[in-house]
C-alpha cells in the first residue's frame, strides 16, 4: 500500500493562491496589502531607495578595513555581519513590486515584514564596527586617521539604517481579500 504524503506548509505555499484561466495564464487570487494613508508605489520606492543608500554606506568601509591601520577581527567580523544584512536587505527590497491591486501577501511577508529586522541587524553590525574601529585607533601604532574615518562611516551607516527603520515602522498595512 502506498502511503499518502501529507501536504505541509512550506516555502511554496503561496502557489495555492494562483489559478489558471481559460487562456492558460496564472491569476493571483490571494490576499493583498495596502498601506493606510500612503500611496503604495511611492512607499515601495522609498523602501528601495533607503535600502540602496544603506547598502552603499555598509559596503564603503570595505575599502578601509583592508589597510594595516584599520585591520583586526573586531572590525572585520562586524563588517561581515553588515554585508550579510545588506544582502538580505537587497532581497527584501527587490521583492517589493507595486501593482494597482495592491502588494501580494507572499511579497508582503517576504519584503515588508522582514525589512525592519534586517535594518536593525545592519545597524547593530555598524555599531560594533564603530566600536572596533575606536579600539583599532587606540591600539594602533600608526596614524589613527583611517580608523577614525571608519568610525564616522560606520556611525553614518548605523544612523541611516535606524532612520530608515524609523520611517517604515509606523506605516500601517491593511489586508484586502
Amino acid at each position: 500500500m502506498a502511503k499518502e504524503k501529507k501536504k505541509r506548509k512550506g516555502r511554496r505555499e503561496y502557489l495555492n493562491d494562483f489559478r489558471v484561466d481559460l487562456n492558460g495564464e496564472y491569476i493571483y487570487e490571494g490576499a493583498r496589502y495596502f498601506p493606510k494613508g500612503r500611496e503604495l508605489g511611492k512607499l515601495l520606492s522609498f523602501y528601495r531607495i533607503a535600502a540602496a543608500v544603506v547598502i552603499v554606506l555598509a559596503l564603503l568601509p570595505g575599502f578601509i578595513i583592508g589597510k594595516p591601520e584599520a585591520r583586526g577581527w573586531y572590525v572585520t567580523i562586524p563588517w561581515i555581519v553588515e554585508v550579510i544584512a545588506a544582502a538580505l536587505l537587497i532581497s527584501s527590497a527587490v521583492k517589493l513590486k507595486a501593482e494597482k491591486e495592491g502588494l501580494r501577501e507572499y511579497l508582503y511577508k517576504k519584503g515588508v515584514e522582514t525589512y525592519p529586522v534586517r535594518l536593525v541587524v545592519l545597524a547593530i553590525g555598524a555599531g560594533l564596527e564603530a566600536a572596533g574601529s575606536v579600539v583599532c585607533a587606540i591600539i594602533s601604532d600608526k596614524s589613527p586617521l583611517l580608523p577614525l574615518v571608519l568610525t564616522v562611516m560606520s556611525l553614518a551607516t548605523g544612523l541611516a539604517a535606524l532612520y530608515a527603520r524609523r520611517a517604515v515602522l509606523p506605516v500601517k498595512w491593511e489586508r484586502a481579500e
